[in-house]
């Protein structure tokens, strides 16, 4: 009995081992190309993390099992089919034994089993995932709340600014503009319909900032960067009591920003010191 509930929960210790590896291993790539970009740090924690959500999901469609190869019995040897006729004869004669069974009787006072281990442990996972996921979910609608409700910015001096920027870096779909008196840094939302979000303050920022901090997260619409953070958010729900994936998920939005940031290195932008947004959905 012990024993069968231990096997799952042994199956599971499998894939967060497996998980923690390929984590680790994204950890020792990064620290060797700390001289690298950091978009390139980037990308190695992305595919990180979705192949540690992949773990589960390749053991189960493709797990590699080791195969013994059966003993070869020569059918030749005298010996072999003497053995091989006394174990048929064996067989046939206890196929006509009736070994009566012994069912334990239940006692009027026997106790009702406890809940499997397994499903008590796979309960406590999935309540504290769902509160997660239902944690960033709320986050996200708050967020989009927020845009709908913000201000359009139409000023000539911003939206030149804007088409400046995309067309510099190669940004496809130019995004929407507004201003909130709610927000206090710039950050972008939206993977489908992208909106840079500025603070009421940024009305005061001259030209020279604007620049910066809408090369910045124009860089980040550019690499997809919230898709990147929804991924990494659903990472830690369900991977919640590894340590290393929350340590991952931290790494991505980390590399994320300097990524960003070489951007307006790269094109010559000095950019004045961004506050970094620790919310849901945000970007600095």
């Amino acid at each position: 009995m012990i024993a069968s509930r231990v096997a799952p929960l042994a199956g599971v210790g499998i894939i967060v081992l497996k998980s923690s590896l390929v984590l680790a291993i994204a950890w020792g790539l990064t620290r060797a190309l700390r001289g690298a970009p950091a978009a390139c740090r980037h990308v190695i924690w992305l595919s990180a993390i979705v192949g540690a959500l992949l773990v589960p999901v390749v053991g189960h469609f493709a797990p590699i099992d080791v195969t013994v190869l059966p003993v070869v019995v020569d059918s030749s040897a005298p010996a072999s089919s003497a053995l091989a006729d006394a174990a048929t004869v064996t067989s046939n004669e206890s196929r006509d034994l009736q070994v009566p069974v012994a069912v334990p009787a239940r006692g009027a006072g026997a106790r009702k089993p406890w809940p499997r281990l397994t499903q008590s442990v796979g309960a406590v996972w999935a309540a504290i995932a769902v509160l997660l996921l239902a944690r960033f979910a709320l986050g996200f609608v708050v967020v989009r709340r927020l845009v709908r409700r913000a201000c359009v910015v139409e000023s000539a001096d911003w939206t030149r600014i804007l088409l400046e920027s995309a067309h510099r870096i190669s940004v496809a779909a130019t995004p929407r503009l507004v201003m909130s008196d709610q927000v206090e840094t710039a950050f972008t939302f939206d993977a489908l319909a992208p909106a840079i979000v500025l603070p009421m303050s940024a009305q005061e920022w001259p030209d020279a900032r604007r620049r910066a901090v809408l090369l910045h997260e124009l860089a980040h619409i550019r690499r997809h960067d919230l898709v990147g953070q929804v991924i990494g958010a659903l990472a830690c729900a369900l991977g919640w009591f590894n340590p290393f994936m929350w340590m991952a998920a931290r790494k991505l939005r980390i590399e994320s920003e300097l990524a960003s940031d070489d951007v307006d290195l790269i094109y010559g932008v000095e950019h004045p010191a961004l506050e970094q947004a620790d919310g849901p959905i945000g970007y600095t």
